[in-house]
């Protein structure tokens, strides 16, 4: 059976997303502001989040 070998540059966007999600994580906590009623960091947030997942999964 042949080894699994992960895609090295997928894996080095999901650990750059991964530290997005938390300076995004962190501008929630400390910055309060919003546009249009929404926090300005939760969209930068979701999107760190599901590029992440997605290159992880197509790494794989």
């Amino acid at each position: 059976m042949d080894t699994i070998t992960w895609h090295r540059p997928l894996l080095w966007l999901a650990a750059a997303m991964g530290v997005l999600a938390l300076v995004a994580t962190v501008g929630t906590v400390v910055d309060d502001r919003t546009v249009l009623g929404a926090d300005v960091w939760h969209k930068p947030l979701k999107f760190a989040i599901s590029i992440a997942v997605y290159a992880v999964t197509l790494s794989w």
